[in-house]
């Protein structure tokens, strides 16, 4: 067992009867709407995957973040500022194709901030980047532009914008894709380097938040999203949510208070869940069936970034580790009953 595991289990009493948890449970449960994430332009589709293969598509990373270097820098900025951003950018690259070149924003120095906005399936970070912008559009420029007679695979992985913001309010967005040819377009001119640039913005935001105290204790709504682009990390865990599908809706169920239990509040909650995912799992088998209606597990760190554990028939979860291995975990009965998965 790790170290993370003992330290747990030597602060926990002996487990307690499951009886009377129901009724010092209070959690909240809601339904919303299924809405992917924001789509990055023309180059987002809608994407049927099975099961089998959005789980093992992109594996959930796990990640310390670096330890401080400096006195932590306040954010005022809201979780909505991000969502509005995408949304926006999404809309603006909605209209390349009927406007004039010479009209579109262009991208240039001087942004006072700067987003990462993911795809249909994928989640950019909440928070925005405010330091380095000007080396990031240095990066974008230098992209030599791609040719114009170009053939390009027909595999998905993943698409994403990432968005400039001017003092004035106005945007820049720049759609980066992972597959086929890996172009840029900020809509008048089309690139190459969509990997290249997307590596520098992650290890932009990495070292940002080394210095920021930035921190999302909401968890988004359950959603299409499942993966994040920049890696979860399990020594901030904020929250944790259970989604069940039903029919176009999810619900959702999150723990908010429990009395008279050793585990107080969600993010207790949550980073027990962790702790056992860290110590109580075991290799998955080849073939799985996945529970119906599908249900899932979220565990949400202080930048937004989940760490999805999927439902199968048998009551245990799968997810991947950091090498894209599928491993199984069982949740203990006390854990069950707080995450209302035990039926």
């Amino acid at each position: 067992m790790s170290d993370i595991h003992n330290l747990f289990h030597d602060a926990a009493p002996d487990e307690p009867t499951t009886e009377a948890w129901p009724e010092k449970v209070h959690a909240r449960r809601h339904r919303n709407r299924v809405a992917g994430g924001v789509a990055a332009g023309t180059l987002a589709v809608a994407l049927a995957v099975p099961l089998g293969i959005a789980l093992l598509n992109q594996p959930n990373q796990i990640v310390a973040s670096p330890a401080p270097t400096s006195t932590p820098t306040p954010q005022t900025v809201s979780v909505g500022d991000a969502e509005s951003a995408c949304a926006a950018a999404a809309e603006q690259v909605a209209g390349w194709a009927e406007a004039d070149r010479g009209d579109l924003p262009a991208v240039r120095k001087g942004a006072t901030v700067a987003w990462l906005c993911g795809d249909q399936m994928t989640l950019g970070p909440n928070e925005p980047l405010t330091t380095g912008l000007d080396d990031l559009v240095q990066a974008y420029l230098d992209q030599p532009e791609a040719p114009l007679d170009q053939a390009c695979t027909m595999e998905y992985r993943m698409a994403y914008t990432l968005v400039f913001q001017y003092a004035d309010g106005s945007l820049a967005p720049v759609t980066g894709e992972l597959h086929g040819c890996r172009n840029l377009s900020d809509g008048a001119t089309l690139r190459s380097g969509g990997d290249e640039l997307l590596t520098q913005a992650t290890e932009a935001w990495t070292a940002e938040r080394a210095t920021s105290d930035f921190r999302d204790d909401e968890p988004a709504a359950c959603s299409e999203a499942t993966m994040s682009i920049l890696p979860f990390d399990s020594t901030q865990v904020r929250a944790v949510q259970t989604c069940t599908r039903s029919g176009e809706l999810w619900d959702v169920y999150r723990v908010d208070v429990i009395n008279d239990l050793d585990l107080p509040t969600n993010p207790d909650v949550a980073n027990a869940v962790m702790e056992s995912v860290s110590a109580d799992v075991a290799d998955a088998v080849d073939v799985w069936q996945p529970r119906e209606p599908e249900r899932r597990i979220e565990v949400v760190d202080r930048w937004g970034a989940k760490f999805v554990l999927s439902e199968l028939q048998d009551g245990g979860f799968v997810f991947t580790d950091v090498d894209g291995n599928p491993r199984l975990w069982t949740p203990t009965p006390k854990l069950a009953v707080l995450l209302a998965v035990a039926d």
